[in-house]
């Protein structure tokens, strides 16, 4: 397949070039103003963490049956978390 006598492909190509040259004009401070996040950005990621890190250490894990009612972890189970 060729896309010669294509008439939206020249149109397609003069804007990406254009978008390209506006990215490789970019000051430091607007490539860091792109990439950096915002407060509500890291706040919303900092609760994220910490809700997990509380699910990850007061849920009990996850295990299959032949384990959670062996002899050793049933006690560790009914003591989890607290």
């Amino acid at each position: 397949m060729t896309y010669e006598g294509d008439p939206i492909l020249p149109l397609a190509q003069k804007i990406v070039k254009e978008k390209v040259a506006e990215f490789k004009n970019l000051t430091d401070e607007e490539q860091l103003a792109m990439v950096s996040l915002s407060e509500a950005q890291l706040g919303t990621l900092k609760n994220a963490d910490e809700a997990a890190k509380r699910e990850f250490l007061e849920e009990k894990p996850k295990l299959d049956q032949i384990t959670m009612g062996h002899e050793k972890v049933v006690p560790m189970m009914e003591n989890w978390g607290h």
